[in-house]
């Protein structure tokens, strides 16, 4: 026997451009509509029990709503109240790595609403949980604003594939998700997701630049040299656009330093820090999309610190039989796959 296990939530800050009729699969199981009918086909029969004022949002107002629909053995179903807040947090949990996907296409400040979980028990009995993800993030200049994808945005962000994110805090009941076991990727994706909690421009470089630190250094030693010079060879050949991202990277790190040590900022530097969040963000974003769409790129941070060295020596100095510049160069394939 099987138990039809239904899910929906609210998905805002993005506008997709096309009808997606029953929607936009991701992850498999889960998918996105904008189509009123089939959002209020699925909402509507559950009306009494999640309120009007959220039927009412979700319906009418939420631009988005992400579902899965399916069965699941009625023996995982034993503790009908443990099962359903576990499923709950694991969608929710799964939807908060599809919205890193889609901020890794394109900065925006998506976020989810209350997720509900419906357990069916039969024709005329089901059982509801609903939990809430708490974080709101911001985009790079500090704004929430609404951000259009089209389809082929949201194509990309199916097949990027965020594995090597941290696990939550409240999965692991670690104080901490930078432990000895997180690798580089890992580290720097969640310094990254602390930099996109924050609407303070300061502080979202502070972050951004230490994920960068988290992913590219392996000695505390000239800092911002190190980085600036590393993410520039990673991202460009050689020649005057690597000399351009190195000075604009070493131009951040000054600002990260400032913020750091307490100097204070005049007011006339705001739209520089917006510049140079704008700017950060973007090749954290371009260094991810190339993560993620080449495992040759990807192994390069599972290196060991003397290696990781090596290969940046290599990289930097153009050894012809060391680092290779050609692979960080050129865009990530983007030849369609199944979602």
């Amino acid at each position: 026997m099987t138990v039809r296990i239904l899910f929906f939530v609210g998905l805002s800050g993005i506008k997709l451009s096309f009808p997606t009729g029953r929607g936009e699969r991701f992850a498999n199981k889960f998918l996105i509509s904008n189509d009123r009918t089939v959002i209020e086909k699925l909402v509507q029969p559950y009306k009494a029990n999640i309120g009007s004022v959220e039927h009412r949002f979700l319906t009418e107002d939420c631009p988005n709503l992400i579902y899965s629909d399916g069965h699941v053995a009625d023996d995982d179903v034993v503790d009908l109240e443990k099962f359903a807040r576990d499923s709950t947090i694991a969608s929710l949990s799964r939807v908060q790595q599809f919205l890193h996907s889609l901020w890794v296409v394109k900065d925006n400040a998506a976020f989810e609403d209350r997720g509900w979980t419906i357990t069916l028990l039969g024709p005329t009995r089901h059982h509801i949980h609903n939990n809430h993800w708490n974080a709101r993030k911001f985009m790079a200049d500090g704004s929430r604003r609404e951000v259009q994808f089209d389809r082929n945005d949201l194509r990309l962000a199916r097949l990027a594939v965020p594995d090597a994110s941290p696990r939550y805090l409240f999965e692991t009941g670690d104080p901490t998700a930078l432990t000895e076991q997180a690798g580089r990727v890992s580290r720097f994706v969640y310094f990254v997701q602390c930099a996109r909690d924050t609407d303070d421009i300061a502080l979202k470089i502070v972050q951004y630049f230490s994920a960068l630190e988290a992913l590219v250094s392996s000695s505390s030693a000239e800092l911002t040299h190190q980085v600036s010079e590393r993410v520039a060879s990673l991202l460009e050949p050689p020649g005057q656009a690597r000399i351009a991202l190195f000075q604009r990277l070493r131009r951040g790190y000054g600002i990260r330093s400032q913020a750091v040590h307490g100097s204070g900022f005049r007011s006339k530097s705001q739209d520089a820090l917006r510049n140079s969040a704008i700017e950060v963000d973007e090749t954290c974003r371009i260094i991810l999309r190339k993560i993620y769409s080449d495992n040759h790129i990807a192994d390069i941070f599972d290196l060991a610190n003397e290696n990781f060295a090596s290969f940046f020596h290599n990289l930097i100095l153009g050894d012809p039989n060391g680092g290779d510049t050609e692979e960080f160069s050129k865009e990530p394939d983007t030849a369609d796959s199944p979602p």
